[in-house]
């Protein structure tokens, strides 16, 4: 863990929490599901990274907020710029930001098969999502298998987290009443049964 990351990360969270108390929650989420909410949100997933907020909190507040259609494309967006945020730091920080064991690891894979291997790290997840976008910029692997590899890989994990918000809006939380959307959080269960299947048949292949 690099220090100076640790305490950016500190120093963000603090910030954050300072913003957040000004208003109350229900204030928040009228902002938030306001028009300027999506251009908000896009601009904290696209930091996220360097905050170390996981990014399926990030996923299931967008479709809490939104619901499983506006929340999917807000995350979907989010998503690939904070990808793109991420192999833009890790191309300019370079191995400072990973270890050495994890560039021997994973380097000739990655770079045999660049678009693959991405679909692999975001399908499988068996290297943690920013960590994934330091490693492809370390290793210059080209923009578009990156891009393309990212849009494609982590889109079921985006849905499951997405609809598992959306099965639970905040009006309900905040009103005390925590009603599920069965419909909902079904497509959330069967995206994630789906994500475990491509999982292992990722697996099997090799890719």
């Amino acid at each position: 863990m690099k220090f100076w990351r640790v305490g950016l990360a500190a120093l963000m969270w603090a910030l954050l929490i300072a913003w957040l108390s000004r208003q109350s929650p229900q204030e928040w989420v009228a902002f938030l599901q306001g028009p300027w909410g999506p251009p908000a949100y896009l601009l904290a997933y696209a930091i996220r990274p360097l905050a170390f907020f996981p990014s399926g909190i990030m996923s299931a507040l967008s479709g809490s907020l939104w619901g499983p259609v506006l929340g999917v494309i807000v995350v979907i967006l989010g998503s690939n710029i904070s990808a793109l945020v991420g192999y833009g730091v890790g191309r300019g920080l370079g191995t400072r930001l990973i270890s050495p064991r994890l560039v021997e690891r994973y380097g000739e894979p990655l770079r045999r098969d660049p678009f693959g291997s991405v679909i692999f790290m975001r399908s499988v997840m068996v290297v943690p999502f920013d960590l994934a976008s330091f490693l492809s910029a370390v290793l210059r692997l080209p923009l578009r298998s990156f891009v393309a590899g990212t849009a494609l890989g982590s889109l079921p994990g985006t849905l499951m987290f997405t609809l598992a918000g959306a099965a639970l809006p905040v009006e309900e939380v905040l009103a005390g009443r925590f009603r599920v959307s069965f419909l909902t959080m079904a497509g959330a269960g069967l995206m994630l049964l789906f994500s475990l299947w491509l999982s292992r048949r990722l697996r099997r292949t090799g890719a």
